[in-house]
């Protein structure tokens, strides 16, 4: 695969792996991808020093069992825009934070550990943001699609199906503890740090970390992803739908949605506009298709809200420069 210059086939294929498995070992990558071990390294530490790929931890797929999510815009008075903007990058609750084509020009992804600690924050949080005039808040009930499972497709089905890990197995709820959330926070900054170096820093064993780790994501409080700027910086535009839908069709309605490989979020929300979905497209002339299949799936469904994410400022509690590059990073409080 050719190596040269950043952005290059190589770099896209080690980014689409990690993508579906963001601690893959680089000797087992290399061998799928026919390179060695050590190029993948080289290409990948390139890519993240350079700010243009990282991966960290995001919500897992139980999160919501105990966690607190929600959506919200954010209208901000005139000339004020900068002054927030960075308020609410500042914000570790603040996962996600987008300047948008609304009336309310900040659209923000908002997780707490506990729905007391959401409400609480919110409260404290929007006493200090400068500029705010007026807010939605949209919280997140259900999660059918979410942003880690979304992959560039930049691999074939059979080196995907190879990367691919089996899930691990569900177990119930535990109460999550300071050394968890020590180790979650260590992560945040780089999913693919090696056991030891986090255990040297808590002083605890390698194997106690790697224990507490497969616990959390065995339990569905925590996933890995991968993320880059190389995709913001190719043209994938952020496009969001929120549908008022008919109760008895929002799960069927939003999971068809899930299952596009467009569809990087897809989640019911508790408000008038009970399903939200956001889309990654390289032609907005697409953004219509997606209406007219909820129309068919639920004749009374009908828009509430579109609008595009004309620039990322944070994504998944990374803070971001005006090429998408990462430049900070400010872990999500997800325990």
């Amino acid at each position: 695969m050719q190596e040269s210059s950043i952005g290059s086939e190589l770099d896209l294929a080690i980014l689409g792996s990690l993508e579906i498995q963001p601690r893959i070992e680089f000797s087992r990558l290399a061998h799928i991808l026919g390179v060695s071990s050590a190029t993948v390294a080289r290409r990948w530490n390139l890519l993240q020093s350079e700010g243009l790929a990282w991966t960290t931890v995001a919500p897992g797929s139980r999160f919501l069992d105990t966690g607190w999510s929600a959506f919200i815009t954010i209208e901000c008075e005139p000339h004020r825009e900068e002054e927030l903007s960075k308020a609410l990058c500042a914000e570790p609750a603040f996962g996600t934070v987008a300047l948008i084509t609304h009336h309310r020009q900040f659209h923000v992804d908002c997780f707490a550990a506990s729905h007391l600690t959401g409400m609480q924050e919110l409260q404290e949080i929007f006493r200090r943001l400068p500029g705010v005039r007026s807010r939605h808040i949209s919280p997140v009930s259900r999660i059918y699609r979410q942003a880690n499972e979304w992959s560039s497709g930049t691999l074939d089905a059979i080196a995907r199906q190879q990367i691919r890990d089996a899930e691990p197995t569900n177990m119930r709820y535990f109460q999550p503890d300071q050394l968890d959330a020590a180790i979650v926070k260590i992560l945040s900054s780089d999913a693919r740090q090696s056991w030891q170096h986090i255990a040297d820093q808590l002083s605890v064993s390698a194997q106690t970390v790697q224990r507490r780790v497969q616990k959390l994501i065995a339990s569905g409080r925590i996933t890995f992803r991968c993320d880059s700027g190389i995709l913001t910086s190719a043209g994938l535009q952020d496009f969001n739908l929120y549908w008022s839908v008919p109760p008895g069709d929002v799960d069927r309605v939003g999971q068809v949605i899930a299952n596009d490989p467009a569809c990087r979020v897809s989640a019911r929300t508790i408000d008038s506009s009970n399903l939200a979905a956001t889309f990654w497209l390289h032609d907005l002339n697409d953004a219509n298709e997606y209406e007219e299949i909820v129309q068919k799936l639920a004749p009374q469904s009908y828009v509430q809200e579109r609008f595009i994410a004309l620039k990322t400022i944070k994504r998944g509690g990374q803070i971001l420069d005006d090429n998408g590059r990462r430049i900070e990073s400010r872990p999500i409080p997800l325990l």
